[in-house]
């Protein structure tokens, strides 16, 4: 899958909650919308596989996001 770069620029605002998130994804068409998805997702992988390994299932992810929002509530951030 080749990435479009704003869709690295829409990542990258996400992960650093730059203003300039909600824009890029307000100026998202459905059909970007639906390839943006996909590429989220594959990014998402690519983060998690070396944590829960190529095979997790719904219990290996629920725990994950467990500790997950248990760290930002320690940080007391609000998990977005």
């Amino acid at each position: 899958m080749r990435a479009e770069p704003r869709f690295r620029d829409q990542i990258r605002c996400l992960v650093l909650k730059d203003r300039r998130a909600r824009a890029l994804d307000e100026a998202l068409s459905p059909a970007d919308r639906i390839a943006f998805n996909d590429f989220l997702v594959s990014v998402v992988a690519v983060l998690l596989a070396p944590r829960l390994g190529d095979r997790c299932d719904a219990e290996d992810l629920a725990a994950f996001s467990d500790e997950v929002a248990a760290r930002h509530r320690g940080e007391r951030r609000p998990v977005n």
